[in-house]
């Protein structure tokens, strides 16, 4: 994989236990290093736990870079937003057919948002298998 097609997070190890790692990464918005974060309700930083499968030996507190393919992130993107947004508007266009009432299709439309990430948490474990993280040092 070149380094060229991955995205890559600075991250501190916080667990280790036979070659998976409990990575914390900070995400902040592109805002949250600007100067006036402090009179801003716009900056936005949170500290995520990466599970991370590496084969290299790492101690707790060390450094990492945490490094997914860019691929891996424009599809998660895919089954997060773009797929949502689709079954909404089909439902909402059906609905409204159907009924001609907007209210009733808006409610259809934001119904069908449950269900759809409920099977995606239903499915985390096999997603896993194609989202995978790598830790490099750094």
């Amino acid at each position: 994989m070149s380094e060229q097609n991955t995205v890559s997070h600075e991250g501190i190890v916080v667990k280790n236990s036979a070659g998976n790692l409990q990575v914390m990464i900070v995400s902040k918005a592109s805002c949250a290093s600007c100067q006036l974060k402090g009179v801003c309700s716009a900056s936005d930083l949170a500290e995520k736990i990466i599970d991370v499968k590496s084969d290299e030996k790492f101690n707790e507190g060390d450094k990492v870079n945490v490094v997914m393919e860019e691929s891996q992130g424009l599809l998660a993107v895919f089954y997060t937003f773009f797929l949502p947004f689709v079954l909404m508007s089909v439902a909402m266009g059906i609905v409204f057919s159907q009924t001609g009432k907007q209210g009733v299709a808006g409610i259809a439309s934001l119904a069908v948002l449950p269900p759809y990430y409920f099977i995606l948490w239903l499915l985390r474990n096999k997603m896993k298998k194609y989202f995978t993280f790598r830790a490099k040092r750094v």
